[in-house]
């Protein structure tokens, strides 16, 4: 924000009340000079007291006091402070976008995981499901693929083959459910971290309203002062 103030036109103006003060100072010695020369000194001479004339030599030359300029250093660093914190808050909002933006696409890509997970879980099932009815219905040994005699001994041992194929099969299908649990729960650990992030870019957006007003009310604030002083001088 600059300033209005014509801090070169006082100057100008207390340079020329300057050079005219010199002026008169200098007319002034010269005729206090004359006069000292056509007066004739008395024989006892005596230092008397000062007089209004004598002052002319003795009293300092009067200055004109020039009107103090107006620095600028308080407003500039407060303009610096001010610019400071808004990079600040735009690298803060960039940075808040960028992990934003990096959670979603792991959300998207958990989410199409889980998907994919539980249509490969219904088709295992469903396979299952076809391989029992086939086992039961058709007799056939899982080793030789032959089918087997209908003997009580023969579809006891089916039994076994197809319990301990349906108690692999529930293991992996025990272990999977396992995974997919594992994945709901980063799932909602990523939608609870997008929560807090929409939650700190809300602060920070409010923040940043509120630095807004506060950059305004100082901008007046110095407007209202430049005003005061174009006033004064």
């Amino acid at each position: 924000m600059s300033s209005k103030i014509p801090v070169h036109q006082d100057i100008r103006h207390a340079e020329t009340a300057k050079s005219k003060a010199t002026a008169r100072h200098a007319d002034n010695m010269k005729r206090a000079k004359f006069e000292f020369k056509e007066t004739t000194v008395p024989s006892q001479f005596t230092f008397a007291t000062k007089t209004e004339h004598a002052g002319i030599f003795n009293t300092p030359f009067p200055r004109k006091k020039l009107p103090a300029k107006v620095h600028k250093g308080p407003s500039t660093r407060v303009d610096a402070e001010i610019r400071d914190q808004y990079k600040y808050l735009e690298a803060c909002n960039v940075d808040l976008k960028k992990d934003l933006s990096q959670s979603k696409d792991m959300v998207d890509q958990l989410q199409q995981q889980y998907t994919d997970l539980q249509g490969e879980n219904n088709e295992i099932q469903k396979q299952l499901e076809n391989c029992l009815h086939l086992l039961v219905a058709g007799n056939i040994d899982l080793a030789s693929g032959e089918k087997i005699a209908e003997t009580t001994q023969q579809k006891e041992v089916q039994r076994k083959d197809v319990r301990n194929v349906s108690q692999e099969l529930m293991g992996e299908l025990q272990k999977f459910g396992q995974k997919a649990s594992e994945h709901r729960l980063q799932v909602q650990q990523l939608q609870e971290r997008m929560g807090d992030l929409r939650e700190k870019r809300r602060q920070h957006l409010e923040e940043r309203e509120a630095f807004s007003l506060e950059m305004e009310e100082m901008e007046g604030a110095l407007g209202n002062a430049e005003q005061l002083l174009l006033e004064e001088m």
